[in-house]
């Protein structure tokens, strides 16, 4: 082989491994039912925290939560005070999903119930046979510096 096969070969090489790097960097880390069911879990929860059926907002947390908490009556009581935008929301809306250190978060933007906004992130954690649930919140007024995330 001359000086040009190995240029050639060589640039082959560096265009295959772009290629590869840039369709890792393009795939969506979560395909369409993951996102959707991210969506359910969190909907299903605000619907009963709005309801204040305590037994399905329980359902929607995470295992860790469930043992902190131990029944849904304390887990909704806990929900109350220190969570109220998103236990009774006026309005909310899905935002992007994200990737932050603990794993896929869920933005929502929500108006709480003296008609301020906040953002919260939905902190989801996958369980054994594809089902999402809630492993917990982070809120922050709408325009202060969000946490550390990385759009999926």
């Amino acid at each position: 082989m001359d000086p040009s096969d190995f240029m050639a070969l060589g640039v082959v090489v560096v265009l295959v491994a772009l290629a590869g790097f840039l369709a890792g960097r393009l795939r969506p880390a979560f395909d369409r039912a993951d996102a959707d069911a991210i969506r359910d879990a969190v909907s299903r929860q605000i619907n009963a925290f709005l309801t204040d059926d305590a037994s399905v907002a329980f359902s929607c947390a995470a295992p860790r939560l469930q043992r902190k908490y131990r029944s849904g009556n304390a887990f909704i009581a806990a929900m109350k005070t220190a969570y109220r935008p998103i236990y009774r929301p006026l309005a909310y809306r899905f935002g992007e999903l994200v990737r932050a250190h603990t794993g896929p978060t869920q933005l929502l933007h929500v108006t709480g119930p003296q008609g301020i906004d906040w953002i919260v992130s939905c902190y989801m954690e996958e369980q054994p046979g594809k089902e999402w649930r809630i492993a917990g919140f982070h809120i922050r007024r709408a325009g202060d510096r969000p946490p550390a995330v990385q759009a999926l």
